[in-house]
């Protein structure tokens, strides 16, 4: 035989509402059930209440337990939550049937980072992103995103700044917000992008002028590349 007990252990009141005052709004209770030799199962659940009308109010100060409870059981579906704790008591007998992992199958170790929890397939260091093990052709084929928020996206890439994206094979994207898309392109500077592939971006736009760069080029040659022929050179659809 179980027995059941309410708990009534919070009421949240509103202190004036259509003229009455310490109105009771919100019902914070646990509802147990115990059987004759001590196993127990209990639920706990807030349940809101309409407002009252001057005529229903009960004075805050006059309210006892048996008041509250009798709410609750006017409004709820009692027998529901004694079904449920009874099985939920009935589940300590008799323990469901779960799955277990294969004895002869060796699980790879979670390993812990920060507020992150890996499988040992991908890399995650200091707050960035790393699936270079996924997109890579192998689970060895690494990738590093240590800047907060930064993206190692391509095998054996590398995101050291913050925001930076190494977003290709090879990648290497050190500097702020910096953007390295290109196959084994290094983008080192704050806000620099590297697209074309073996492409080196170094700083930002400022340095970059100061060094050959002109975000104004065109297609001379017509070889589809801006800046044919300097370390500046990228697609003419690319971004600054």
């Amino acid at each position: 035989m179980i027995t059941y007990t309410w708990n009534i252990f919070r009421l949240d009141c509103a202190p004036v509402e259509n003229g009455l005052t310490d109105v009771v709004k919100i019902i914070n209770w646990v509802y147990t059930g115990q059987d004759e030799n001590g196993t127990s199962a209990s639920m706990s659940n807030s349940y809101p209440l309409p407002s009252p009308t001057p005529e229903s109010f009960t004075d805050y100060s006059t309210l006892t337990e048996e008041t509250v409870i009798s709410w609750l059981e006017g409004n709820l579906d009692v027998g529901y939550l004694q079904t449920y704790l009874a099985n939920e008591i009935a589940s300590q007998y008799n323990p469901p049937i779960t799955p277990l992992p294969l004895p002869w199958i060796k699980a790879e170790p979670l390993i812990e980072v920060g507020k992150q929890i890996l499988t040992g397939n991908e890399d995650f260091v200091g707050g960035g992103l790393s699936l270079g093990s996924l997109y890579g052709e192998d689970s060895i084929q690494r990738s590093t995103a240590s800047g907060s928020n930064a993206q190692a996206n391509g095998a054996n890439s590398i995101a050291s700044g913050t925001n930076a994206n190494a977003a290709n094979a090879g990648a290497i994207a050190t500097g702020e917000s910096s953007t390295a898309s290109g196959i084994d392109s290094q983008a080192s500077g704050s806000n620099a992008q590297a697209s074309g592939d073996n492409s080196i971006a170094s700083g930002t736009l400022e340095v970059m002028i100061a060094g050959g760069y002109k975000p104004n080029a065109t297609d001379g040659d017509s070889d589809g590349m801006v800046q044919d022929s300097t370390k500046w050179e990228r697609p003419i659809d690319s971004e600054l």
